[in-house]
């Protein structure tokens, strides 16, 4: 029995295979090098003092300093909202012993608190022998981290108190946390050091996740942030590499498992390869997978939804494919409600099944196949798998972890969806690098993550212009061929593009580039098509990958910020 086990194994590892494990590994290996490398830094501060609203914070200078440099780590704290400032300018600690009276005080002036984990450098005006931090937010605290003041670059020795009624009061013990990590002090905010974009609201609820702490971000379920929590648990540490790992390390994993559909679709493992190489090389995918949001887990979790139904039509209607489509269709659902687009595919997909195996007479009326045996069957096997499989999916991550979703019942569950309903249907806000979905397959209107006004380098969502227009062309043959031939390669490209694109043409919310990355992926696999359906063409298909890969060479300072 082993040795005929032994025999099988040994048939199945053929030359090709072997070759394209191999292939399969250098890929990931060289695309992880390139993704892991600048992603960010491994320091942060990790010990925090927490003002509450309307609480002051007084740092008392060693020494009067003209026109100090005050920077400042914030830790949780709700986002965009201001503090403000005041000045002593001749506090001397041995007279006054411990008070300040109101007249000492200048009047406070306002800074802006925009975002959290992030350095803020903050220039501040007059000498000064005393700064006072007022949490003027209502009802929002603010963890600081490390706090230091600088004149020019030397750093100034600082004393912390809390400040109230003009007392400065030093026995809360963690006032010490604000200058135990002295030598993680940057001299300015980077996006290396720093949080940029929505990982404002991503990054801090992983954050909050992994500390077993109420979540900030509720207008997405849980999912994708559990995920992102999962190297911040497993370090216990926060900082910017740490909340951008997850996201990056599935980048990777797109890129497997869009290898594995496209070998499914296309049944040759040479345009399987293309494939991989086109979506290591999409610049949609490179900058979204490396910042600390949750859109990598809906566009893994929706090509997983799809190769797995693709193996159900392959293997000529295996149950446990299906079942495992139902379970990463309810994981892109509880990433983002947008998940739910993959369903029209899906259905596509499942309707070419029944058609082909009769199990749809199309000589009979809707009705009369809805009625019949088959059909009826399929209801339920379908309304078991993709409809109470994510339904438990979506509210286990929310029941699971009530400390942090603050969801301890069915009914808790449905008023945090109805909050989250309403939030996206109103969210109208106009916003300078918003861009109309029709715009999106050739990247029109590229999106500003993070500018560096120091150094004046920024981090923009683009797209690999050499992929998308002439995934374009991809998109055009395989409709066409899709109409013509009705065959399954073409039906499953263009009906999976479509689900995932279309869709937003009926939403009326502000949107953005990043909504298209799943779709994007479909619409590499039509270019790969281009070659797949017209074999004249293909011996331009090394030169295409190298124009392609020089489109990436070209992009890639402003996806990483160099």
């Amino acid at each position: 029995m082993l040795k005929k086990k032994l025999a099988q194994i040994k048939k199945a590892i053929t030359r090709e295979k072997v070759f394209d494990a191999i292939f399969l590994s250098l890929l990931c290996i060289v695309y992880s090098i390139v993704a892991f490398t600048n992603l960010g830094d491994d320091t942060a501060p990790q010990t925090f003092f927490r003002l509450q609203s309307e609480e002051k914070l007084a740092i008392v200078l060693d020494e009067p300093v003209a026109s100090p440099n005050l920077m400042f780590y914030v830790g949780i704290s709700r986002n965009d909202f201001d503090i403000s400032f005041a000045r002593v300018d001749n506090y001397d600690p041995t007279k006054n012993q411990g008070l300040i009276s109101e007249e000492e005080i200048s009047s406070y002036w306002i800074k802006n608190i925009d975002g959290p984990f992030r350095w803020k450098l903050n220039k501040l005006p007059g000498k000064q022998n005393v700064i006072i931090i007022n949490n003027n937010a209502s009802g929002r605290f603010i963890d600081f981290g490390e706090i230091a003041v600088f004149s020019d670059d030397t750093r100034v020795g600082a004393k912390f108190y809390r400040f109230d009624s003009g007392i400065l009061d030093n026995s809360d013990e963690t006032l010490s946390n604000l200058d135990d990590e002295r030598d993680i002090v940057p001299k300015e905010q980077t996006f290396m050091n720093s949080s940029y974009f929505d990982e404002l609201y991503f990054a801090q609820t992983a954050y909050q996740y992994s500390t077993e702490q109420l979540g900030y971000e509720t207008v997405h379920p849980p999912l994708g942030k559990l995920l992102q929590s999962i190297p911040i648990t497993i370090t216990g540490r926060m900082t910017p590499f740490t909340w951008r790992f997850m996201g990056t390390f599935v980048g990777v994993l797109i890129i497997i498992a869009t290898y594995f559909l496209a070998l499914e679709i296309f049944k040759k493992p040479s345009f399987a390869r293309v494939a991989a190489i086109l979506v290591s090389l999409s610049g949609l995918h490179f900058v979204q997978t490396r910042v600390g949001t949750v859109d990598s887990h809906l566009c893994l979790f929706t090509i997983l939804a799809f190769l797995s139904m693709m193996k159900f039509l392959n293997s000529d209607g295996k149950f446990r494919y299906f079942i495992l489509s139902g379970v990463f269709y309810g994981c892109a659902f509880t990433v983002k409600w947008s998940g739910a687009f993959c369903g029209v595919g899906l259905a596509l997909m499942l309707f070419s099944y029944l058609a082909k195996t009769k199990q749809w007479d199309f000589k009979n009326t809707i009705f009369k196949n809805l009625i019949s045996k088959d059909i009826r069957k399929w209801i339920r096997r379908g309304s078991l798998c993709f409809i109470l499989i994510p339904g438990i999916i979506y509210c286990s991550c929310y029941l699971l972890f009530p400390k942090t979703t603050d969801a301890h019942s069915m009914n808790d569950v449905s008023i945090q969806s109805m909050h989250l309903f309403r939030y996206h249907k109103g969210e109208l806000t106009p916003h300078p690098y918003s861009s109309k979905w029709y715009t999106w397959p050739i990247a029109l209107k590229p999106m500003l993550y993070a500018y560096d006004n120091t150094n004046n380098k920024s981090i923009y969502l683009t797209g690999n212009y050499a992929i998308a227009y002439v995934s374009i062309i991809g998109l055009l043959i395989t409709l066409y061929m899709a109409y013509k031939k009705r065959d399954i390669v073409n039906s499953v490209i263009i009906g999976a593009w479509l689900g995932l694109w279309l869709p937003y043409a009926l939403i009326e919310r502000t949107m953005f580039l990043y909504h298209y990355l799943p779709a994007s992926i479909f619409a590499i696999l039509a270019l790969v098509n281009i070659f797949y359906q017209v074999p004249k063409i293909r011996s331009i298909l090394p030169y295409y990958l190298v124009a392609a890969l020089i489109s990436f060479i070209i992009i890639y300072p402003n996806m990483v910020g160099l």
